[in-house]
């Protein structure tokens, strides 16, 4: 029952992150003001890599980031969807787990070769725990563990 619980938090927790983080890129303002936080942490912390300038936002990368926001969003409410029925809805929240993986896989070949900020590194850290969290909780909810 505890750990019924636990997944139950942490699924609404990764929705609300996902719904938090994401929603500023739905719009172009909150693109160029969420470039601009990023922009001054990479330098705040004299971090390696590059981050591009919001001046550099236009056409076709703002509409991959209005497009990104937008399906991150909708996988957060997915999410917070998905916890209200573990045992019946697992399948959501291991597909959000292998999308966090590739995401985070993705985040860490772009700071190795593509000289994109290691401030990208953190986010792949936070979403492998979170890929792991729920790899680990829909294992031992198909094991009948609880």
């Amino acid at each position: 029952m505890r750990r019924t619980k636990l997944f139950k938090f942490l699924l609404i927790g990764g929705g609300i992150f996902n719904i938090l983080v994401s929603s500023m890129y739905i719009f172009p303002l909150g693109a160029y003001v969420n470039i601009e936080l990023l922009s001054w942490l990479h330098i705040y912390f004299m971090l390696e890599g590059a981050v591009p300038s919001s001046s550099s936002l236009h056409g076709l990368t703002m509409l991959y980031l209005n497009g990104f926001g937008i399906v991150d969003v909708c996988l957060g409410f997915l999410l917070i969807y998905n916890s209200r029925d573990i045992l019946n809805r697992s399948g959501i929240a291991f597909l959000d787990a292998i999308a966090r993986l590739l995401f985070a896989f993705f985040m860490i070949e772009s700071v190795l070769s593509e000289d994109v900020s290691t401030i990208a590194i953190a986010f792949a850290i936070i979403e492998i725990i979170f890929a792991s969290m729920y790899i680990y909780l829909i294992w031992l909810l198909k094991l009948k563990v609880w």
